[in-house]
């Protein structure tokens, strides 16, 4: 009998328990939209280390004002982050897109989806991937 590999362990208890304590909702497109993931990993490759244009002044406290969605867009791939609150606004690190875009594409593969991440002000923000030219959230 193989011993348990107790690092795959930790880190999935860990990432569990990540999920579980912030919250996160993922669901998947079923629309047949599908997205090209070679451009979809560099685009959040970028995202992750700011490698956008404009990049953002400081990548760990981006403003995201009430109503309102940054999008990014890289060929046929496109990461949005949307604040639906109407009175609120929030900042966010873009290292939390790219990590929710990542959770995205690993459980959704090219079909895209949504899940959510935090703001600095406690508000839950929606980050989508989808086809490059679909509104953010947009069917």
């Amino acid at each position: 009998m193989r011993p348990l590999n107790n690092t795959k362990l930790i880190t999935t208890t860990a990432l569990l328990s990540l999920f579980t304590t912030t919250s996160w909702a993922l669901s998947c497109r079923t629309n047949g939209f599908h997205i090209q993931l070679d451009d979809l990993h560099n685009l959040i490759n970028d995202i992750n280390t700011n490698n956008v244009n404009p990049p953002e002044q400081d990548p760990n406290f981006v403003p995201l004002d009430h109503l309102s969605q940054d999008t990014w867009t890289l060929g046929g791939a496109s990461v949005c982050v949307s604040n639906d609150f109407v009175f609120e606004n929030t900042h966010f690190k873009m290292s939390d897109v790219a990590f929710a875009a990542n959770v995205i594409t690993n459980a959704c593969g090219d079909a895209g989806g949504q899940t959510n991440i935090q703001g600095d002000s406690g508000l839950t923000l929606v980050v989508w991937i989808q086809p490059a030219g679909v509104s953010c959230g947009g069917s």
